[in-house]
């Protein structure tokens, strides 16, 4: 820093500075809320995918026009995906679109991760009450034999 300059003059930039991170930092804040809303609709419109074709499976080809609407419903989100990180790469460039894919494939890994173990509990709690049903009987099947029922 040289003596020449203003006092003044460093406090405005300085000024600046801070002012221009606040604003990126917005800026990183309401991309971070586009992608949670972009992965829930995708997650809305995969569980929308997944029961139409349980429903082609069960009833044939009566469905299969609502689940190619469904279908073309999920390549409209992908395009604007696409079209997402088009902008982001105008506004804020490649690295920028980098990151965001990295914090979009990690969130879809951690919900990935959190529905197995939700899959997995749930399982454990059919499983617990399939036990507790078979001792039920049992137990009444030994009541009812030996006459005490």
């Amino acid at each position: 820093m040289s003596e020449t300059q203003n006092p003044a003059q460093i406090a405005r930039t300085a000024l600046g500075g801070i002012q221009e991170a606040i604003k990126v930092g917005r800026e990183i804040r309401s991309t971070a809320k586009e992608v949670n809303n972009f992965l829930d609709e995708e997650a809305r419109a995969r569980v929308a995918w997944k029961k139409k074709q349980l429903q082609l499976q069960r009833r044939g080809d009566l469905i299969f026009v609502d689940a190619a609407e469904e279908y073309r419903e999920v390549r409209k989100i992908r395009a604007a995906e696409e079209g997402m990180y088009e902008d982001m790469e105008r506004e804020f460039g490649r690295g920028a679109v980098n990151e965001v894919k990295a914090l979009v494939a990690q969130m879809r890994k951690e919900r990935k991760i959190l529905d197995h173990e939700f899959q997995r509990a749930q399982a454990e709690e059919r499983l617990i009450w399939i036990l507790i049903f078979s001792v039920a009987a049992i137990f009444y099947g030994i009541l009812k034999a030996t006459g005490a029922w």
